[in-house]
Formats: C-alpha cells, structure tokens, sequence
C-alpha cells in the first residue's frame, strides 16, 4: 500500500508491527517488512541494477529540460527537478548489479 501527498510517500502493510527506525552516523536501520529505497532504484527491487538502468535514458531530461515525468521523478537522485548526467553518477555509485 503507498499513499503520496507533496513530497511525502507513506507505504505499509496490514498488521505489520512497527520495529522503529534506528540511525548512527550514516546509517540508518528501518524496521518491519520493508526496506528503504534508494533513489534511482524505480523498479524498488531493492538496488540500483540493469533493470533500473534499462529505463533511465528514456528519462533523462537534461539541465534545462524541466521536470521529469511522475515515472521518471525515482532518477532524480540529487532531487534539483531534473534528470540529468549528475544524477547517472549517483546512480553509478550505488549501483549493486544485482
């Protein structure tokens, strides 16, 4: 289940017991079933691979093309409103490959 308004996303699952976020330094442990995402992982399997890669051309704006599509907005990684080659280096950095 996902509910959206503004900047916010909200998922959940009936009857899933909240386990708490936890965070230090860089990291940060969400508990229950799900698992945060990482920008640039639009298919939310669970990390940036060819799957995600396979669809990000189709998306890419450039500096001054405006916003991408709402399919799109998941490449935006340094979140500036544009799908440009700064956030294909993001994406390459937290690229898994699987």
């Amino acid at each position: 289940m996902h509910s959206t308004g503004g900047d916010f996303v909200l998922s959940g699952t009936i009857g899933q017991p909240d386990a708490g976020v936890m965070q230090g330094g860089d990291f940060t442990l969400t508990g229950g079933f799900w698992f945060a995402l990482a920008p640039g992982d639009c298919n939310e399997d669970g990390g940036i691979n060819l799957f995600d890669y396979d669809v990000f051309e189709a998306c890419i704006t450039g500096p001054d093309g405006g916003p991408p599509s709402p399919e799109c907005v998941c490449f935006d990684a340094d979140q500036t409103g544009t799908v440009d080659l700064r956030d294909f280096s993001l994406l390459q950095q937290g690229f898994s490959g699987s």
